[in-house]
């Protein structure tokens, strides 16, 4: 018996691949955060996120990257959402050896979150944006490191230094 084929497949390109993922990726995330802090309140958030910034930090360390320390976690980091999501980013060097600078120039997540905000969703831009950089310091600090973030008009500045 022939089987029936119902529709075919699409291939997407590049960008509609990144535009998906990105869409998944912060829904989910905004939904399992919000869910969390419902039912186990703040300090259940709290455990969350340093479980999942254990695991990212482990993930880091094994990434087969050929750098250390900061410029390790922000080329991880840039790799990832560049290729993932399409955010548009560059690392420069810090003020010295033990300090890289991520800029994410044109944040994917960002512009997913905006138009998250016109179907009424109910956190605003510095919750949302506060809530993703305290992540990373967190991952930053489980590898031994201490990130400050500055936000722009369309990403931020990940100042990311040896030492917690």
């Amino acid at each position: 018996m022939d089987k029936l084929t119902l529709a075919e497949i699409p291939r997407l390109s590049l960008e509609e691949i990144q535009r998906l993922y990105t869409w998944m990726w912060v829904g989910m995330l905004t939904d399992t955060f919000g869910f969390t802090a419902e039912k186990l309140g703040a300090q259940g958030l709290r455990e969350l996120n340093d479980r999942m910034a254990e695991h990212e930090a482990e993930r880091i360390r094994q990434t087969p990257i050929p750098a250390d320390g900061a410029l390790k976690y922000a080329l991880t980091s840039a790799t990832v959402t560049a290729n993932l999501m399409g955010f548009v980013s560059r690392i420069e060097d810090g003020a010295d050896s033990e300090e890289a600078v991520l800029v994410h120039e044109d944040c994917a997540s960002l512009r997913v979150f905006a138009e998250f905000q016109k179907m009424n969703f109910p956190m605003s831009r510095e919750q949302y944006c506060g809530s993703c950089s305290g992540y990373n310091a967190l991952v930053a600090r489980k590898l031994g490191l201490r990130m400050e973030t500055t936000y722009t008009e369309k990403g931020c500045t990940n100042y990311i230094h040896k030492g917690k």
